[in-house]
C-alpha cells in the first residue's frame, strides 16, 4: 500500500481523453481503374461450362454478379459492364484448356442506348430555344434587339459543340466499362474457382 502523500507516477501522468483512431484503409486492387490499354484477361478453371453456367447464375441470384445472362451474345453467358451512359455487356467465349476450360471476353453494347441518347439530346434542343426565348422576352421587354431572333444563335451555340462533347462523354464511357469489366472477370474468377492468365 503506498503511503500517505505519495502519489503514484502512474496515476500522475494525464490520461488523454482522444481514442484510438484505426489506421487508413489502404487503396484495394478494385479501387485503382484498370487502364483501356490493358486487354481482358482469360479465366482458367476445371469446371465444365454447365457448372460454370450453375455457379454463375447463383451468384447472381446473390447479388454478387450483375445482368448475368445464360448464352447471351453467342457466348456462354453475359455480365454487366457498366459505363455510365452507354453500358456494355461482357460476353464469355469457353474453349477446352489444360485445366478444364477457359474463359475468353468481349464486351458489346447494345445500340439501344446510343440511339436513345441522340434521341433525347435531339428533342431537347427546340425545347431549349422555346423556353430561352420566354424568359429574355420576360426579363427584357424588349428584346429581341436587332432583329436577331433567339434560334439564330442558340442553335449554333448548341449544335455545334456537340461532336466534342459526345467524344468525350463516349471515351469516358468506354473506360468505366473496359474497368467494370476487369472487376467482373476478378469475381468470375473467383466464383468458379479458377485463375486469371
Amino acid at each position: 500500500m503506498p503511503e500517505s502523500g505519495v502519489t503514484s507516477p502512474v496515476a500522475d501522468a494525464p490520461q488523454s481523453s482522444a481514442t484510438p483512431q484505426p489506421p487508413a484503409p489502404a487503396i484495394g486492387e478494385d479501387e485503382v481503374p484498370v487502364p483501356r490499354a490493358v486487354p481482358l484477361p482469360t479465366v482458367e478453371t476445371s469446371l465444365t461450362p454447365e457448372a460454370i453456367v450453375e455457379k454463375l447464375a447463383f451468384a447472381s441470384r446473390r447479388g454478387r454478379l450483375a445482368g448475368f445472362h445464360a448464352g447471351q451474345g453467342g457466348g456462354l453467358f453475359g455480365v454487366a459492364a457498366f459505363g455510365h451512359p452507354f453500358d456494355r455487356v461482357l460476353i464469355a467465349d469457353v474453349q477446352k484448356s489444360n485445366a478444364g476450360a477457359a474463359l475468353s471476353f468481349r464486351t458489346t453494347l447494345p445500340m439501344k442506348w446510343p440511339s436513345i441518347f441522340i434521341a433525347v439530346t435531339i428533342s431537347t434542343i427546340w425545347p431549349g430555344v422555346w423556353l430561352t426565348d420566354s424568359l429574355l422576352k420576360t426579363y427584357f421587354p424588349s428584346y429581341p434587339w436587332w432583329g436577331v431572333q433567339t434560334w439564330m444563335w442558340y442553335l449554333p451555340l448548341t449544335i455545334v459543340p456537340l461532336p466534342w462533347m459526345a467524344k468525350s462523354i463516349w471515351g469516358k464511357s468506354e473506360a468505366m466499362a473496359h474497368d467494370s469489366a476487369h472487376r467482373a472477370i476478378r469475381k468470375i474468377a473467383a466464383e468458379t474457382g479458377g485463375r486469371i492468365v
